[in-house]
C-alpha cells in the first residue's frame, strides 16, 4: 500500500486527501438529506394528512351539531316566524357535515376507518329522514315532532356523533404516531451524523498527520543527496537514487541525466577553456592592429571633411549667384513684357492712324470727285453766260433796230449782258478756285496714299519688333528658368554637400568610437584572457 502511495504522482498525492475529505461530505451531506427527506415526508403526512383530517372530522361534528340545535329550535317554534330560517340552515349544516365526510372519506384512511365510515353512512342517512321528519312535522304536529326528537331523533344522533368521535381519535392517534416517528428518525439521524463527523475528523487527522510524512520522507531523501553533491566539492560522478514513479523519482531521474550531460559539458569546457585562453591572446594582437588602421582611417576622414566643407561653401556661392541671376533675368523678362505691351500698344495706335489716314483719303478722293464734279457745273454755267451774253446781244442789236420802242428792252439786254459778263467773270475765278482746290486735293491724296503706305510699312515693322520682343522674352524667360534649375540644382547640391559633410561628420565620430571601441576591445580581450585563466582554475575543481 505504501509503495503504491509513494508511485503516485503528486496531483493525485494532492487530490487524495480532498477526494476523502469531499467523499466524506458527501456521505454527510447525503445523510442530512435523507433525514431531512423523511423528515419533510412526515411533515407534509401531518401537514396534508392528518392534521386536514381531523380539522374535516371536527367541523363535520360542529356541524352535526349545528343541525340538531336547529331541529331542536323547529321544535320549540313550532311553525313560528324563524321556521323557515332553521329549516334553511338545519340542511345546510346537514349538507355541510356529510361533504366535510365525503372529502374525509376521498383521504384513502385506513381499514378500521373505512368500516367507520360505513357505519356512519347508514347512522347519517337514517338520522338525517328522522331530522327532516321532524322538522315537517314541527308546524304540522310539535307534540310528534318533539316525541321523535327526544326519542329517536336524539339516539340516532349521538350513535353518529359517536361514529365521528372513533375516527377523530383514530387520526389523532396515527398523527401522533407519525409525530414520534418522526422525532425518532430524526434522533437517528442527529446519531448517525455525529458517528460520520467524528469518523471524518479522524480521518482528518491522520491525513493531516500522515500525508506530509509521506509525502516529504521521498522529498527529504532526493534533498539529502541533492545536499551531498553540492557538498561534496564538485564530485559528478555521485548519483541520486530514484526508485518511486511518481514526480520525485522523475525529478531524481532527470537530474541524474543532468549530472551526466553536465559531466560532459564539464570536460568539453575544460578542453575550450585553453582554446579560448589562445584566441583572447590572438584578439588582443589583432584589436592593437586595427586600432592603428582606425587611427589612419579617422586621419583621411577629417581631410575628406575638410574638402567637402568647402565644395560645400563654393555650391553655396554657385547657388548664390545663380539666384541673382535668375532674379535679373526675372526683372528683365517682366522689363520685356512691358516693352512688348507698349510696342503692342504703338502698333495699336499706328493701325488706327493707318485706318484713319486710309479714311481721309477716300474722302479726299471723294472730294476730288466732287471738285471735278464741281467744274463740270461751272463749265455748265459758263456756257450758259456765254448763250445769255449772246442773248442780250442779240436781244440789244433787236432793240436799236427797233428805235423806241426798244429802248426799254435794250436797257433790260444791257443789264442782262452785264450780269452775263459778271457771271463769266464769277465762274473763271470759281474755276481758277476749284483749280487750285483739284491740284490741292490731288497733293493730299498723294500724300495721304505715301502716309498710309508708310503707316502699313510702320505696322509691319512694329510687328517684327513685337515678335523679336515676345522671342527675347521667351528667351529671357528661358534663361530665367534655367537660372532657378541651376540655382535650385545647386541648392539641392548644397543640401546633399551638407548631407554628405554630416555623414562625414557621423564617419568621422563613428571612426572616433570605433577606436574607443577598439581601445576597450583590447582591454576586453586582456579581460577575457584572464576570466579564461580563471573558468580553467574553476573548472578544474570539478571532478568527472
Amino acid at each position: 500500500m505504501i509503495r503504491f502511495f509513494a508511485d503516485l504522482g503528486f496531483r493525485w498525492k494532492i487530490a487524495l486527501p480532498f477526494i476523502l475529505l469531499a467523499l466524506l461530505l458527501v456521505i454527510v451531506g447525503g445523510m442530512g438529506m435523507q433525514s431531512i427527506t423523511q423528515v419533510a415526508d412526515s411533515s407534509r403526512q401531518l401537514t396534508n394528512r392528518y392534521l386536514p383530517a381531523v380539522s374535516l372530522l371536527l367541523n363535520a361534528d360542529q356541524d352535526l351539531y349545528r343541525a340538531f340545535v336547529a331541529e331542536r329550535n323547529l321544535v320549540d317554534d313550532a311553525g313560528g316566524e324563524l321556521s323557515p330560517s332553521l329549516k334553511a340552515a338545519h340542511e345546510q349544516s346537514l349538507q355541510l357535515a356529510y361533504e366535510r365526510v365525503q372529502k374525509y372519506a376521498a383521504m384513502n384512511p385506513g381499514g378500521e376507518s373505512k368500516q367507520l365510515l360505513a357505519q356512519f353512512e347508514q347512522a347519517f342517512s337514517l338520522w338525517r329522514e328522522t331530522s327532516r321528519e321532524v322538522a315537517e312535522l314541527s308546524s304540522r304536529d310539535p307534540a310528534m315532532a318533539s316525541s321523535i326528537n327526544a326519542g329517536d331523533s336524539e339516539r340516532q344522533f349521538y350513535k353518529m356523533r359517536e361514529v365521528i368521535d372513533k375516527l377523530g381519535k383514530l387520526e389523532d392517534k396515527a398523527a401522533k404516531l407519525e409525530g414520534r416517528r418522526a422525532i425518532a428518525l430524526g434522533e437517528v439521524h442527529i446519531w448517525q451524523q455525529g458517528l460520520v463527523i467524528s469518523i471524518g475528523l479522524i480521518v482528518c487527522l491522520v491525513l493531516v498527520i500522515g500525508f506530509p510524512m509521506l509525502v516529504t520522507r521521498s522529498l527529504q531523501n532526493l534533498l539529502e543527496r541533492i545536499e551531498q553533491i553540492a557538498d561534496g566539492d564538485g564530485d559528478l560522478r555521485i548519483r541520486l537514487v530514484a526508485l518511486s514513479q511518481d514526480e520525485l523519482g522523475k525529478l531524481g531521474r532527470a537530474f541524474n541525466r543532468f549530472l551526466d550531460k553536465l559531466q560532459l559539458l564539464i570536460r568539453e569546457v575544460t578542453q575550450v577553456t585553453g582554446e579560448v585562453a589562445d584566441s583572447a591572446r590572438c584578439m588582443a594582437d589583432m584589436t592593437m592592429a586595427n586600432d592603428h588602421l582606425i587611427s589612419s582611417e579617422h586621419m583621411a576622414v577629417n581631410q575628406v571633411s575638410t574638402a567637402v566643407a568647402e565644395m560645400s561653401e563654393v555650391v553655396f556661392q554657385v547657388a548664390r549667384n545663380a539666384q541673382s541671376a535668375s532674379e535679373a533675368a526675372h526683372q528683365a523678362e517682366i522689363r520685356t513684357r512691358e516693352g512688348g505691351e507698349v510696342v503692342g500698344a504703338t502698333i495699336d495706335a499706328i493701325r488706327r492712324l493707318a485706318q484713319e489716314v486710309e479714311n481721309a483719303s477716300n474722302t479726299i478722293q471723294a472730294l476730288e470727285q466732287e471738285t471735278a464734279s464741281i467744274g463740270s457745273v461751272l463749265e455748265v454755267i459758263k456756257s450758259i453766260a456765254e448763250q445769255t451774253n449772246l442773248l442780250a446781244l442779240n436781244a440789244a442789236i433787236e432793240a436799236a433796230r427797233a428805235g423806241d420802242q426798244g429802248r426799254g428792252f435794250a436797257v433790260v439786254a444791257d443789264e442782262v449782258r452785264a450780269l452775263a459778263a459778271r457771271t463769266q467773270d464769277s465762274t473763271k475765278d470759281i474755276q481758277k478756285m476749284i483749280d487750285r482746290l483739284q491740284a490741292s486735293v490731288q497733293n493730299a491724296v498723294e500724300a495721304t496714299r505715301s502716309g498710309s503706305l508708310k503707316a502699313r510699312d510702320s505696322v509691319v515693322r512694329a510687328a517684327g519688333v513685337e515678335e523679336a520682343l515676345s522671342y527675347t522674352g521667351d528667351s529671357v524667360r528661358r534663361i530665367s528658368n534655367m537660372a532657378a534649375q541651376i540655382a535650385t540644382a545647386c541648392e539641392q547640391q548644397s543640401c546633399v554637400t551638407e548631407e554628405i559633410v554630416r555623414n562625414i561628420t557621423d564617419i568621422r565620430d563613428l571612426s572616433i568610437d570605433a577606436a574607443k571601441t577598439s581601445e576597450q576591445s583590447a582591454q576586453a580581450s586582456q579581460h577575457l584572457s584572464r576570466l579564461s585563466n580563471g573558468l580553467a582554475q574553476l573548472v578544474g575543481r570539478f571532478r568527472v
